[in-house]
Formats: structure tokens, sequence, C-alpha cells
């Protein structure tokens, strides 16, 4: 992690003058103003249909919705709560699976399926790319 002059950035990119990179670039925010109005522009069924196939890992019907999904994923990526996953995720998944030991085995079937289905959805996050590959090449 490293000082960018406005937030920390998670980067494996080396500091500033060291490996070739001249300087450090601000980053002011994830979201792109342009991406951000095109999304918005999308009726509010296709806005659901790009994030539901995202979440299940499943490619989109056409190239336009991969290009949007991939860029979803990508700012879904930057958001506090998934750069932050496992630092929530381990303590809720503990803290959850020992009131479910105290309640009953059927809750800590169901804070298993939550915590299961969490990481999933962040893996598909990251394999949105791959997955849309074949529609973003056409």
């Amino acid at each position: 992690m490293r000082w960018s002059g406005v937030r920390l950035v998670h980067s494996r990119e080396p500091p500033a003058g060291v490996g070739g990179r001249d300087k450090v670039v601000p980053m002011t925010s994830a979201a792109d103003p342009d991406f951000a109005a095109q999304w918005n522009s999308l009726d509010k069924g296709t806005r659901r249909q790009i994030r539901r196939l995202i979440r299940v890992g499943r490619p989109q019907e056409n190239a336009e919705n991969a290009r949007f999904a991939v860029r979803f994923a990508a700012y879904q990526r930057t958001r506090p709560w998934s750069r932050y996953f496992w630092l929530w995720l381990l303590p809720l998944f503990v803290g959850g699976f020992y009131a479910g030991a105290q309640i009953h085995p059927i809750v800590i079937g169901v804070v298993g399926g939550l915590a299961a289905n969490a990481v999933l959805v962040r893996w598909n996050f990251s394999r949105t790319p791959k997955v849309n590959a074949a529609l973003l090449d056409s």
C-alpha cells in the first residue's frame, strides 16, 4: 500500500522513480464518469441482467453487454467492500459460525452458504474478462 496524495492505493507497482516509473498518478475516483453515464443510460432490466450474469460467472448475451460487464466488474473490484473482502468476511464467518453453533445446526449451514456465495461472487468478478473474451474479440 502506498499513499498517492488522495488515498491509499493497493498496488504491486514500484513506487515513483523505481523501475522506470516517473510519477505516482493520484487516484481521485475509481468511477469513470463516461462509463457511469453510459451505465445509467441503460434500462434497468439490462443493468440487472448484466449484474446477475457477472455474479454467477456466465458470459453476456452480446458484445456490447460484455464490454459493460468487464468495465462494471473492474469498477466493483475497486470498491472498499471488495478490496477489504477478507478483512470483513472472515470475522463475520467466524462470528456467524459461533452464533449458529449456539442456535441450531441449520444456521451453521446458512452461514457457510452465504460465505461460499460471497467468495464465488468475488471470484466471478475477477473472471469476467476471461468469461467474455469470445464476445469481446468478435
